[in-house]
């Protein structure tokens, strides 16, 4: 998706997210050269991930883009937080299986809080159908938490919605949104 249709997407990133449960906006108003120059000093090729501290530069940098603040602001409330940073480098394309992303409420009290999460993927290079884009089942976000069995249910019975992005792009992510990759 070019940047171009990002910016038109931003306009509209607070509804769709809300409705299906993701939206895709630039995230490519900071120097993308200086991200990538902090993102591979990070050594992130550790499988699942390398956890870094949420006030770390490369999570400001995003945190800061005008388009990325604003919509943190709409869908989770001006005082939004880091909880938790992890940076992944997806130089070979794994297949994932069909999950329901970000955290998942024990109850319904924390599953209130937990709904109102959000989860920010910066992608600092293009990845396309053959890079293992994220596919995602367009408000399965509403059904709660769902089992094993419900997961494969749901993929089965609802188009997927494959997410190649351009370098600079942000996803968001609403928790319980079933998510997986080829």
């Amino acid at each position: 998706m070019t940047l171009a249709c990002l910016a038109a997407e931003a306009e509209h990133a607070g509804d769709r997210l809300a409705r299906q449960g993701f939206a895709l906006i630039d995230g490519s108003t900071t120097d993308l050269r200086q991200a990538v120059a902090a993102f591979d000093a990070l050594h992130a090729d550790a499988e699942g991930g390398l956890r870094i501290a949420p006030d770390h530069p490369l999570v400001m940098a995003l945190l800061e883009q005008p388009s990325v603040r604003a919509l943190v602001t709409e869908a989770v409330g001006p005082g939004a937080r880091p909880a938790q940073a992890i940076a992944f480098d997806r130089q070979k394309p794994l297949p994932v299986l069909w999950h329901q992303c970000g955290p998942q409420p024990a109850n319904a009290v924390s599953g209130t809080a937990a709904r109102r999460g959000l989860t920010l993927l910066w992608h600092l290079d293009l990845i396309g159908p053959a890079d293992g884009a994220l596919r995602v089942l367009p408000g399965s976000h509403t059904k709660g938490n769902l089992s094993a069995a419900e997961i494969k249910q749901t993929a089965a019975a609802a188009p997927a919605v494959e997410l190649p992005v351009s370098a600079g792009t942000v996803l968001a992510l609403r928790p319980l949104l079933v998510c997986g990759a080829r």
